[in-house]
C-alpha cells in the first residue's frame, strides 16, 4: 500500500536555494557575465527576501518585550559592588567610599569619578614591553641570519 502525501513549500529548501542563487550571483560576477552593481542588487534582494545575512544584507534583533510592567514607575536602586575573589571592599574603598556614597547622593556622576580616581588597581596585564623587546632581538637576529645565507651564497 503506498501512501500518497502532498507537502507543501519548505522553507529549509527555500532558504538553501537562495544561498545557492547568491553562490551563483557571485561565480558570474567573477566571471564578468553579470555587473557588480546588478550582482550587489540581486543579492540584496534576494537577502531580504529569504531573511539570509549576504554581503549586502545583514539581520538586526530588535527586543521588544518590556523589561518592567508600563504602569510601574521608574525607580533609582543602588547596586552591590561584586568585587573579584579575595578582595576587600573596606581595604579597597575604605573612608572613601562612605565620603562618594555622600557625594554620590548630591552630584552621583562627580562622585563615581573622584571615587574611582581615588585608588589605582594592580597591573595584571602581561609584561609587553619585555616581549616587544624580544621580538625585536629575534628579528634582529633573523636579519643577520639572512644577511649571512646570502653573503655565504654569493661566495659560492
Amino acid at each position: 500500500m503506498s501512501s500518497s502525501r502532498t507537502t507543501g513549500p519548505s522553507p529549509a529548501v527555500a532558504k538553501l536555494w537562495a544561498r545557492r542563487r547568491i553562490a551563483d550571483i557571485e561565480a558570474d560576477r567573477t566571471l564578468r557575465q553579470i555587473s557588480s552593481e546588478d550582482a550587489d542588487s540581486q543579492i540584496a534582494d534576494i537577502g531580504l527576501r529569504y531573511t539570509l545575512v549576504t554581503s549586502q544584507t545583514s539581520l538586526v534583533a530588535v527586543d521588544n518585550a518590556a523589561s518592567r510592567p508600563s504602569d510601574e514607575p521608574l525607580t533609582r536602586a543602588e547596586l552591590p559592588i561584586e568585587l573579584p575573589a579575595g578582595w576587600d571592599f573596606d581595604a579597597l574603598f575604605g573612608q572613601q567610599a562612605m565620603d562618594g556614597k555622600e557625594r554620590n547622593a548630591q552630584a552621583p556622576d562627580m562622585g563615581r569619578i573622584a571615587q574611582a580616581r581615588a585608588f589605582e588597581l594592580p597591573q595584571t596585564a602581561a609584561n609587553f614591553a619585555t616581549t616587544i623587546r624580544w621580538d625585536l632581538i629575534m628579528c634582529l637576529v633573523g636579519a643577520l641570519g639572512l644577511v649571512a645565507v646570502r653573503r655565504a651564497r654569493n661566495a659560492n
